[in-house]
């Protein structure tokens, strides 16, 4: 195509024309290498260390194949598996964004493969750039791109859109199909979303007649995903959804639904709008042509994906569907539908353009100032919790420590002392650093510790130094009995190392922190009392005093200790 220049200069229409895949591949570059800046500083989270420790130790003992073929909430992980366990074998885990590059790269290729099929289905190249925008700054799917581990999540909808470029425009059967067989393979065993990258590929093959072509895209892929599934991919664990949470099933999938539609564009409130006009659009104006059938295999895709979806997830909530992982793979399934009706409907030239400038920038705006908000929560998460993390390794060279303790519960309830020290002996942990607050936190996690005890009293080694909402305290030997009133506390300061022992009279709960001399203090650890059970609390940080959050209106007797 020759480019033409007039009076004005060169035509832009067709300049995208004609540089409409560097335009694409730029865009996709450009975004992944943005998102890897603003990554820099993460580190790993939640099931990132289900791979970097569960998987890596198991492969170290021996059991290699487990490792890579075991499934991961269901879900097969081959891909992932064998990533990880590469990266981390040869760089440990000192640098984070080497695990960041799988995702971003895939997300590259989702959006290269989008900007491809957008090119095959719009006629204006403005929209085509416009579209190719909206996902590579497609902020509402946060969590993928911020997120080592949902390298196998979004990498099986990149080998599906691979496949369905290949084979979107060819009707004789040639190694396009052949080479998009191996890709919907490498899709199916690579997460569970593979299996809606093949749902798609599939009915548009179905409804475009290629009965040949269907055959080499979907059996192979299928029969691999079966005999997996039969073979590795059942787990006692799993939750069933109950007949009541299936009821809800419909709200799920709109929950869903809705949250993609409000993602494409940024704009909160219009997604049923815009999934009424797409079902209006289909009923009313269907032809059939590639991109029709190609429509309805992504509308029907993204049913599928929030159905299936359902079935493994209803039981944690209908609002659980709206999660920003699950928005990502609505608004790439939803994106070109919603661009090919604005196309239809825009036939003058400057009305498309102005349009899609308009959907350009704002996606580049919003969603770069999106990614920019999510880095800066995430960094701080992270910071917090590689510090409890290193501080439980650093306590257990002076202190003893519970090995099955968990130093930073919230985000990853898997990851137990026992398991960090075991990373630090293997040398995969990078240098410690960490605050004095996360040094007390852990502390009050991995070190504190209050369990059963037989005995009823002991020497007063320790001394109350303080209490609020509580009744003047009753000196009996060495044991101080509490009556509390509400949100009762007592400060104790530890002179050594014996037990402090404490019984509640109705038991109820009890919350213990730890205290720096300069005010400093723990976050709250929760422990249940029984009535009447004596308990003994050892294990406190040298130079710190035990907060001691009592039960309400319930008599507390505290041994081992001197009054005031």
């Amino acid at each position: 195509m020759r480019l033409t220049i007039n009076n004005s200069g060169v035509n832009p229409e067709t300049f995208i024309r004609k540089f409409q895949l560097h335009i694409t591949i730029s865009i996709a570059v450009f975004t992944s290498l943005l998102l890897l800046y603003l990554n820099r500083d993460l580190w790993f989270y939640g099931d990132d260390f289900s791979f970097v420790f569960d998987r890596y130790f198991e492969a170290k003992n021996g059991s290699f194949v487990d490792a890579i073929l075991n499934p991961h909430n269901e879900h097969p992980a081959v891909l992932p598996s064998l990533t990880y366990l590469t990266i981390e074998s040869i760089f440990g885990l000192s640098h984070y964004w080497l695990f960041l590059l799988p995702v971003l790269t895939m997300h590259a290729i989702i959006v290269i493969c989008i900007g491809g099929l957008l090119k095959k289905t719009l006629t204006s190249p403005y929209l085509v750039v416009a579209g190719t925008c909206v996902v590579a700054f497609l902020s509402a799917g946060n969590e993928n791109l911020f997120w080592g581990f949902q390298f196998g999540f979004i990498g099986a909808i990149a080998f599906g859109l691979l496949q369905l470029v290949l084979i979107y425009d060819r009707q004789n059967v040639g190694w396009r199909d052949y080479l998009g067989s191996f890709f919907a393979i490498c899709a199916v065993t690579t997460q569970g979303t593979g299996l809606t990258s093949l749902f798609v590929v599939g009915l548009f093959l179905l409804f475009s007649k290629r009965w040949k072509s269907l055959f080499i895209a979907v059996i192979p892929a299928a029969t691999v995903f079966a005999i997996w599934r039969l073979s590795f991919g059942s787990t006692e664990n799993h939750s069933k959804p109950t007949k009541f949470q299936l009821l809800e099933l419909h709200k799920y999938v709109w929950e869903g639904l809705t949250t993609a539609a409000d993602g494409v564009f940024h704009l909160s409130g219009v997604a049923s709008i815009l999934l009424i006009g797409i079902a209006a659009f289909m009923f009313l104006r269907f032809e059939s042509k590639s991109e029709y059938k190609l429509l309805v295999a992504l509308t029907t895709g993204i049913l599928f994906f929030y159905i299936v979806n359902g079935f493994g997830r209803i039981h944690l909530g209908v609002n659980q569907a709206g999660a920003s992982r699950y928005a990502y793979v609505g608004v790439v399934l939803l994106v070109i539908p919603l661009l090919f009706i604005i196309n239809t409907f825009t036939k003058e030239r400057k009305a498309s353009q102005y349009i899609a400038t308009a959907i350009a920038v704002w996606s580049l705006i919003v969603g770069g100032m999106e990614f920019i908000e999510h880095s800066r929560f995430r960094e701080k998460a992270d910071r917090e919790r590689f510090g409890n993390m290193s501080a439980a390794i650093e306590l257990s060279y002076t202190y003893d420590v519970r090995l099955d303790a968990l130093p930073s519960p919230a985000l990853d309830p898997n990851v137990s002392v026992g398991k960090l020290l075991q990373a630090e002996e293997e040398g995969l942990w990078p240098a410690k650093s960490f605050r004095k607050k996360n040094l007390i936190d852990t502390a009050n996690r991995v070190t504190l510790n209050l369990v059963p005890s037989a005995a009823v009293d002991s020497s007063p080694s320790h001394r109350v130094t303080g209490y609020i909402n509580i009744d003047t305290p009753i000196v009996v030997d060495s044991c101080v009995q509490f009556q509390p009133l509400s949100a009762p506390q007592v400060i104790i300061s530890p002179e050594g190392d014996e037990p402090l022992l404490l019984t509640s009279r109705f038991g109820s709960t009890l919350n213990v922190m730890l205290q720096t001399k300069k005010g400093l203090r723990s976050v709250e650890v929760t422990h249940e009392l029984l009535a009447g059970q004596t308990y003994a609390i050892t294990g406190w940080l040298s130079e710190s005093d035990l907060v001691l959050n009592l039960p309400n209106n319930s008599p507390v007797t505290v041994c081992g200790v001197q009054d005031l």
